[in-house]
């Protein structure tokens, strides 16, 4: 099997703060496990590195801090010294990432995620989810275009 994922939580030591990911790999499986391995860690790495260079953490910086890590990531196993990794060249990962900021809550109790049963809370929360779908133009775009 090819793919990992990894659950983050308490990114960066920040408990406020999360990374889930999924990752795709073809190929092989070592872009897979390498970015399963490294991407939670650059992650956070770059969000501090955001955050002290007076990025803040508003959503144009947190948003590049997560670019800068798609691409750190993908340059470090590029260039890992690693032969079995340069013997996998031709092999990849598709990737998807949520990064979670903040703790929003329900009378105290109740992550706004939730919504399956307790039924004391129904007044403030309802089951039916929401959902955004994204369409792709099948363009490949890189950088910040």
């Amino acid at each position: 099997m090819e793919d990992r994922h990894v659950a983050a939580v308490a990114l960066g030591g920040d408990r406020a703060q999360a990374l889930f990911a999924v990752f795709d790999g073809h190929g092989g499986k070592r872009a897979a496990e390498f970015a399963a391995d490294n991407m939670p860690r650059i992650v956070a790495e770059e969000l501090e590195r955001s955050a002290r260079g007076g990025g803040g953490a508003g959503r144009a910086a947190v948003e590049g801090a997560v670019r800068r890590a798609y691409l750190r990531t993908d340059d470090e196993f590029s260039s890992s010294s690693n032969s079995k990794n340069r013997e996998q060249a031709g092999g990849g990962a598709c990737c998807v990432t949520a990064l979670l900021r903040g703790t929003w809550r329900v009378q105290g109790s109740l992550a706004v995620t939730r919504g399956i049963g307790d039924a004391h809370l129904k007044p403030w929360v309802v089951a039916e989810p929401e959902t955004t779908t994204v369409l792709s133009d099948k363009t490949v775009r890189s950088g910040n275009s």
